[in-house]
C-alpha cells in the first residue's frame, strides 16, 4: 500500500488530494510551490459511493477514510473499499457526516441518524447502546480527556465516555443553531463554531465570541484550529480571523485584498498553515507569503 502525504479540500462535486508520490517524504518542502505536487480528482466513477464528501480522515498505516452520503470508503493508494449498512452488518446506518482519528488510533465515525462507530483492528463496532443515538451528527472532536465530543445538526453537544452519552449543551444560541465545528483547548475550554457563531464553553459558562471579541455577531463558523504555536485560527463566512490576547483580528487572504468564507484550517508538519476557502481556492499561508492553488491550476473548482 501507498503512503501519502496529503492536503485536501472538499468540494461538492468531488474528493481533490494534493500530495506527495508514494515512497517520497511525508513532509512537503514549504520551498515548493503546491502546483509541483501531484494532483488527482476523484468521483464516483474512480469508486468513491458518492460524490459528496463530507469529511476525511487519515490513519496510522496510511488509509485516506472518506465520510459519504452512502457509506465510508477507504483508499489504499490504488482502488477505494466501501463500508456501509448493505455490507457490514456491525454499521446501522450508511449516511456519515462526520470521521475523528482518535489518541488511539481508532477511527469514529458520526451518521446522520446519530449513530456513533468506532473502527479499530479491522473491525466496526457500535459505541453506544443500541437504538441509543445523540442526534444528527456534524462534527467529532478530542475531548483530551478520554472522551470525545459530539456536534449535532441543532440538537446541542455531548460528550461520549465509555460507551455512555452525556448531553453537555441543549441549546447554543438560536434554537436549532447547528455546531459546524469544535477544538478543546489544553485547560478544557470548548470552543463551538456554529451556524449563528462562535462560542465558548467553560467552567458551565457559554459565553458568544461575537463583536466584542472583534467577530460580526452571528456570522457562521465553519472551522477552528489551534496551532502547536498556541495560535487560536476561526474560519468564517467573513474569512480568517487569529485570536490575540481576547479578540480576534482579520488575516489577510490575498494581497489584492480578496475575501472568501473559510470553510477548513490545516496545520502541516512544517507549522505552515493550509485555508481551504468558498470561492478562492486553496491557500498555504507561512508567513508573509501566500502560495494558491486554484481551478486555472487544476482543482475541480475554487469550492
Amino acid at each position: 500500500m501507498h503512503r501519502w502525504r496529503w492536503i485536501a479540500t472538499t468540494i461538492c462535486a468531488a474528493w481533490s488530494v494534493l500530495g506527495l508520490l508514494p515512497g517520497s517524504a511525508w513532509a512537503l518542502d514549504p520551498s515548493v510551490e503546491p502546483l509541483a505536487y501531484a494532483h488527482e480528482a476523484w468521483l464516483s466513477d474512480d469508486g468513491l459511493p458518492h460524490n459528496t464528501i463530507h469529511a476525511a480522515a487519515q490513519t496510522a498505516e496510511g488509509y485516506l477514510w472518506f465520510a459519504t452520503w452512502n457509506g465510508v470508503a477507504r483508499y489504499n493508494g490504488q482502488s477505494f473499499r466501501v463500508f456501509n449498512s448493505s455490507n457490514t452488518p456491525a454499521l446501522g446506518d450508511s449516511a456519515f457526516r462526520a470521521l475523528l482519528m482518535a489518541p488511539d488510533g481508532s477511527l469514529w465515525l458520526g451518521s446522520q441518524r446519530g449513530m456513533l462507530y468506532r473502527y479499530a483492528d479491522g473491525a466496526f463496532s457500535a459505541v453506544l447502546p443500541a437504538q441509543s443515538t445523540v442526534g444528527r451528527i456534524l462534527v467529532l472532536a478530542d475531548g483530551r480527556d478520554g472522551s470525545v465530543l459530539v456536534g449535532t445538526q441543532g440538537e446541542g453537544l455531548y460528550r461520549v465516555r465509555d460507551g455512555q452519552a452525556e448531553r453537555l449543551l441543549a441549546q447554543i444560541g438560536p434554537p436549532g443553531n447547528w455546531i459546524q465545528s469544535l477544538w478543546v483547548d489544553a485547560d478544557a475550554a470548548i470552543w463551538i463554531g456554529t451556524g449563528r457563531g462562535l462560542y465558548r464553553y467553560a467552567q458551565n459558562t457559554l459565553e458568544p465570541q461575537g463583536e466584542s471579541a472583534g467577530l460580526a455577531d452571528q456570522s457562521p463558523v465553519y472551522a477552528l484550529l489551534r496551532t502547536r504555536a498556541n495560535a487560536l485560527y476561526v474560519g468564517n463566512a467573513d474569512g480568517l480571523f487569529r485570536r490575540r490576547g481576547e479578540r480576534f483580528e482579520p488575516v489577510p487572504l490575498a494581497a489584492d485584498g480578496a475575501v472568501s468564507a473559510v470553510s477548513r484550517l490545516h496545520e502541516d508538519r512544517d507549522g505552515n498553515l493550509w485555508v481551504g476557502t468558498q470561492s478562492l481556492g486553496l491557500l498555504r499561508i507561512i508567513g508573509e507569503r501566500r502560495d494558491w492553488m486554484q481551478s486555472a491550476q487544476g482543482l475541480t473548482n475554487n469550492r
